[in-house]
């Protein structure tokens, strides 16, 4: 197993590589790591599980690198994923202008897959994501926008948790309803009927509920800032 005691030296690449011989990574081994300089990760093929929070604080993660022979995690420019690549694990790839665009075939959106991450300022949903799982998106302090397509049926508990500036959650085309969502407590950035759009495709029927896309293929609405 790796164990925090594993990881006293510095690795001047900003790199950690987990070798050959580990099955099992332990809760907070990662701890004992100056995680700012922490920017490429690899995994290797024996790896099995990969303990809740592994990744806590690790704001300058740029790269997971996971070995072809891995059967449990898969990897690449935009995060970590399963096997499958249909649950996002842990999200790498924000845009420099903060956007990131969840993956098509992307059912889910694991717990604390954009945990704490500051650079992250709007989220795009793929058409195949039906689930946001718990404080998936907890503690991103500069996310302004979020655009949740009709195929989502639930947001876990505090997925969106203390998102202070969240202010416009844009619901795609083809929700009928904006209460067609399962949306547990702890997400009031969500519920605040005052952040929510219904998509209209039609740019002269602009109000506070209703947005369409921009000429640029960015969300648009006459409130938008």
């Amino acid at each position: 197993a790796l164990i925090s005691a594993d990881l006293d030296r510095y690795d001047e690449s900003y790199s950690f590589e987990i070798h050959d011989k580990t099955f099992v990574i332990a809760a907070g081994a990662f701890d004992r790591i100056e995680k700012p300089w922490f920017h490429t990760l690899t995994i290797n093929a024996n790896v099995k599980q990969l303990p809740y929070g592994l990744l806590f604080g690790c704001e300058d993660l740029q790269q997971i690198k996971v070995h072809k022979d891995n059967p449990n995690f898969a990897a690449n420019n935009t995060g970590l994923y399963n096997k499958d690549f249909t649950k996002l694990i842990f999200a790498t790839g924000v845009d420099q202008n903060g956007k990131y665009v969840v993956a098509d075939g992307v059912t889910t959106v694991g717990e604390n897959a954009f945990y704490g991450n500051t650079d992250l300022k709007t989220v795009q949903l793929s058409d195949s994501v039906t689930t946001i799982s718990a404080a998936a998106f907890a503690y991103c302090e500069n996310l302004k926008r979020v655009v949740l397509t009709e195929s989502l049926t639930r947001i876990d508990l505090c997925a969106f948790y203390e998102c202070n500036r969240l202010t416009q959650v844009f619901y795609a085309p083809g929700f009928e309803t904006l209460d067609s969502v399962e949306i547990a407590g702890g997400n009031d950035a969500i519920t605040d009927e005052d952040h929510r759009y219904l998509y209209n495709e039609s740019s002269g029927a602009m109000s506070k509920r209703y947005w369409t896309y921009s000429v640029s293929g960015e969300p648009y609405t006459s409130e938008w800032h």
